[in-house]
């Protein structure tokens, strides 16, 4: 059997978070929007083959919980063999 750190596989992208740019006068230079920065609650943890684990992440900058899409091992929601993710947003159970 094998050992699952839930966040050590965890990976998540953020998809639609805004991030244009902007004309500033008449100079023809542009702005971006800083990109936003991501924090998942908890930071680390362990769990035991068949356990769960309730995650919350927050967005500062641009974008919102919703813009989020959670991934496991880079298989969005993922899957049996790496485990799932349930839910949507800002909250959800790996």
């Amino acid at each position: 059997m094998f050992r699952q750190g839930a966040l050590a596989m965890l990976v998540f992208s953020l998809v639609a978070c805004g991030g244009g740019s902007g004309s500033s006068g008449s100079s023809g230079s542009t702005s971006q929007a800083p990109a936003p920065t991501v924090a998942v609650t908890p930071a680390t943890s362990d769990l035991l083959p068949g356990g769960s684990l309730t995650l919350q992440a927050s967005i500062s900058g641009s974008g919102s919980p919703t813009d989020l899409v959670w991934s496991v091992d880079n298989v969005p929601g993922g899957n049996d063999s790496v485990g799932t993710i349930s839910g949507s947003g800002g909250t959800v159970t790996y």
